[in-house]
């Protein structure tokens, strides 16, 4: 299959443990798979880079404190051994990161699941109840837990899925396609690890608008003035006009040949299919 480098079949062979490069020789850019040995670098481009640009993070003002147990366990997450995150380095400088964990859907069979989102719940015993010290990081919790919890309901039970929980790139190196080749990768890696989905929650219209591109769809809509702590609406005023967060999903079909970058092709060929196609609700 082709992949968003050209290159031939060891890139289908390559193991999670081993560097990946892609060249982009003006830049000098690097594409690794992450290791336990990056925990550092990922750990201080989320408190510095992800914490100051990422609409929701932004809005709540966070600082360092608010959100190191947080982004410690999103990096725990994504540097555990078969977690096939990717990380991009510019002479040895981390400059992007696409957090996955590797997941096998459940169903609680203590709860009941519901598709409707109530748009009177306040959230406040719930963010009140979250793991972590930091009201700041328990706000940022509940939300993405809102927002995740009927995947299991939306997908087949036991479906092997990679959850794609982090994407960014440092502003001095946005506008240059990096995310869109971290999502082709990724893509690319659900295949190879014969993944059934690729699920995220998008927060910012950036990133919705890029997972949209390549395939995935929308579940369900998590608005941002329905989640409200003591009848007050938590996040306000995004710095992107974001008006919710969305669970996504890829379906990886069987049996793929170059469906990855031909459905990209398409996109750029056809620009207007897939600004006009229906999202699944």
């Amino acid at each position: 299959m082709p992949n968003p480098f050209g290159w031939g079949e060891e890139w289908r062979s390559a193991p999670l443990e081993l560097l990946i490069v892609a060249a982009m020789s003006e830049d000098e850019l690097e594409y690794r798979f992450a290791t336990s040995s990056n925990a550092e670098d990922v750990y201080s481009f989320l408190l510095n880079h992800f914490r100051t640009s990422e609409p929701i993070t932004t809005s709540l003002g966070a600082t360092e404190d608010d959100l190191r147990d947080f982004f410690r366990d999103l990096k725990d997450g994504g540097l555990q051994e078969k977690s096939p995150s990717i990380l991009v380095y510019h002479n040895e400088d981390l400059i992007a990161v696409c957090l996955n964990d590797l997941k096998t859907s459940k169903k609680d069979p203590n709860r009941t699941y519901s598709l409707e989102v109530d748009p009177y719940k306040d959230y406040a015993k719930m963010i009140a109840s979250g793991p972590y010290p930091q009201h700041v990081a328990n706000q940022l919790w509940a939300f993405i837990t809102t927002a995740e919890e009927n995947l299991p309901i939306m997908i087949p039970e036991n479906s092997l899925i990679i959850k794609l929980d982090i994407l960014c790139v440092r502003k001095d190196f946005q506008g240059r396609g990096i995310a869109k080749k971290l999502v082709q990768m990724t893509l690319q890696k659900a295949e190879d690890l014969h993944c059934n989905y690729v699920c995220t929650v998008g927060s910012a219209v950036a990133s919705q608008g890029i997972f949209k591109k390549y395939g995935f769809k929308s579940l369900c809509e998590m608005p941002f003035f329905c989640f409200r702590e003591n009848g007050k609406q938590v996040y306000e005023n995004l710095s992107d006009g974001g008006l919710c967060g969305r669970l996504m999903a890829y379906k990886v079909p069987e049996g793929l040949q170059n469906g990855i970058a031909d459905h990209h092709q398409e996109n750029q060929e056809h620009p207007g299919d897939d600004q006009n196609e229906e999202d699944l609700k």
